[in-house]
């Protein structure tokens, strides 16, 4: 059996709520892949909240299981396992099921350049994209709810 055909049978063997989790993600992280690629980092993230919007009936989802979701859907296809792109998928998934989460982007000195990296934190705890943080420098990112000040939201 193909790596494919294992996947699809995994696939199909898990629950429907599952399945539909999966495809909600696939479709979060394309559209997250495709939004960074044509937009400035801010008009990205909320171009695939409000993709996130429309059209899903949203049940009550734990955050993990969003995070093994957009995790999974990441792995499965392929350009998609990019901490980035994970992290703007996730947080529109996240948001959308009421969790809060805070988007982080870290840079790094590696030699003469810099490397960056992208997570999503919620209270205090990492919940996607937790890689070697302690490297990293956290940047300001700018919140996705726009003309709100951080302190107010």
């Amino acid at each position: 059996m193909t790596g494919m055909a294992r996947r699809l049978s995994r696939f199909f063997r898990l629950p429907f709520s599952d399945q539909r989790l999966l495809m909600r993600a696939a479709l979060a992280v394309v559209s997250a892949k495709l939004a960074i690629r044509t937009l400035r980092l801010p008009a990205a993230r909320a171009a695939v909240a409000r993709l996130e919007r429309l059209g899903w009936i949203v049940t009550p989802t734990p955050a993990d299981r969003i995070v093994w979701a957009v995790e999974a859907a990441g792995r499965a296809i392929p350009g998609m396992k990019n901490c980035l792109v994970q992290a703007v998928a996730a947080e529109a998934m996240l948001v959308r099921a009421g969790h809060p989460c805070e988007f982080r982007i870290g840079a790094a000195k590696n030699g003469p350049g810099l490397i960056a990296h992208a997570w999503l934190e919620s209270e205090g705890r990492v919940l996607i994209g937790e890689f070697e943080l302690d490297r990293y420098t956290p940047l300001v990112a700018p919140h996705l709810h726009r003309g709100t000040p951080p302190s107010q939201q």
